[in-house]
């Protein structure tokens, strides 16, 4: 009779529930390793539990790490690294996919004395730096890159997605962000910081009253311009993640949203002296 060879750490199934806005879902998978790379994913999005929602698993096989979903494979990558960026957008896409009740921009957003500010902008134009300036000078994050609004109440929630932090925007925040916390989530450009690292935590929402459109412009002073509620509008139009699924209830809430919010474009070049300005504005 062959004996069974022992079942330890290496094949000791594990399971993480997650709850993003009013999306549910949960990765599971066996083994200490695995498990360690989880562990590090989506961390300020853990749940105790979750309703029945979509369940993903975590696997390893001969061309390295894979993410599995009802449809199949999602994504795969050869070494930890590359593992930790592709499994966190896929959860990303795949939250994005399914929180359509929700204004999605490309924004950043903080809660300032209990209430929301959104920070929209393209690519490159400092939403992370001045959020995490702002955090720096006592805000607590929601995001720095998908802000949520609920169309019926105007109210931010948190999407508590991995920060992308660039190193200089580290260097110039020294001493006020706490390092990533797995070998993995540093590259050679950023590192990954989880807002489950960041105090205060933000609420579970907060409503919005403040527009804040930032420009990054490097060796320049600040300079602030007042933005109309038209053009509040037409810009944060252009960073909807998801106005093509909007109904009539979405683009009302937009209406409402920019007839509540005083708008602000920020150019700046120093996001710390920046976000206080901000904060001593009000």
């Amino acid at each position: 009779m062959t004996e069974k060879p022992a079942r330890g750490p290496a094949y000791r199934p594990w399971s993480y529930a997650f709850r993003v806005g009013t999306y549910d879902f949960s990765l599971c998978g066996q083994g200490a390793e695995l498990e360690e790379l989880a562990a590090s994913l989506f961390r300020g999005a853990r749940a105790p539990a979750t309703r029945e929602g979509d369940r993903f698993a975590l696997g390893r096989g001969p061309g390295g790490y894979t993410l599995r979903g009802a449809g199949g494979d999602l994504c795969a990558a050869a070494d930890l690294p590359g593992a930790f960026r592709a499994i966190e957008w896929a959860l990303t896409e795949a939250c994005l996919a399914r929180l359509d009740a929700y204004l999605q921009f490309h924004a950043g957003a903080v809660v300032c004395r209990g209430r929301a500010w959104l920070l929209p902008g393209p690519p490159e134009a400092g939403k992370t730096s001045l959020t995490l300036a702002l955090y720096a000078a006592g805000a607590a994050v929601l995001t720095d890159e998908v802000a949520l609004i609920d169309p019926r109440t105007l109210a931010a929630v948190p999407f508590p997605r991995d920060l992308l932090v660039r190193h200089g925007t580290a260097r110039a925040l020294a001493g006020a962000l706490p390092p990533p916390a797995s070998p993995w989530q540093r590259a050679a450009e950023h590192a990954y910081l989880s807002p489950a690292d960041l105090r205060p935590s933000p609420p579970a929402e907060a409503p919005a009253v403040r527009l804040v459109f930032p420009r990054l412009a490097p060796d320049r002073c600040p300079r602030w311009r007042h933005v109309g509620p038209a053009e509040a509008a037409r810009r944060l139009l252009d960073q909807a993640l998801n106005g093509q699924h909007w109904s009539a209830a979405h683009i009302d809430a937009l209406a409402r949203l920019v007839a509540r919010c005083p708008a602000t474009e920020v150019t700046f070049s120093d996001s710390r002296a920046t976000a206080r300005a901000l904060l001593a504005r009000g």
